[in-house]
């Protein structure tokens, strides 16, 4: 779904950098795949950079984060997508709120 999605709405977006998207693609530190994608997509993770996640919360407190990954279970778990949501992007990649919804056809 990610390549479809990034594929269709990329022209809507493409060449277009803001300060912290050039910030990043000057960083000698970050890897030139991320370079390419920013440069071609805006988004450092886009395509066979992006790890499929679900973020379930954020700790208060990151020096926890260790302890809190060994009370997960590591087990691969599948979904079915049912929508398109368009949201903002907050602290470490929140979406604190819903613009618009797109419902996905089976």
């Amino acid at each position: 779904m990610h390549h479809t999605v990034l594929e269709a709405l990329n022209p809507l977006r493409e060449g277009i950098l803001t300060a912290a998207d050039r910030h990043i693609f000057a960083d000698p530190r970050v890897p030139e795949k991320f370079k390419q994608n920013i440069q071609h997509y805006t988004y450092a993770f886009a395509k066979e950079s992006y790890v499929t996640h679900m973020s379930i919360t954020r700790l208060v407190d990151y020096q926890e984060a260790e302890a809190a990954k060994k009370l997960l279970p590591a087990k691969a778990m599948t979904f079915t997508d049912h929508e398109l949501l368009l949201t903002n992007v907050g602290d470490d990649g929140t979406c604190n709120d819903i613009y618009a919804r797109f419902p996905l056809q089976s």
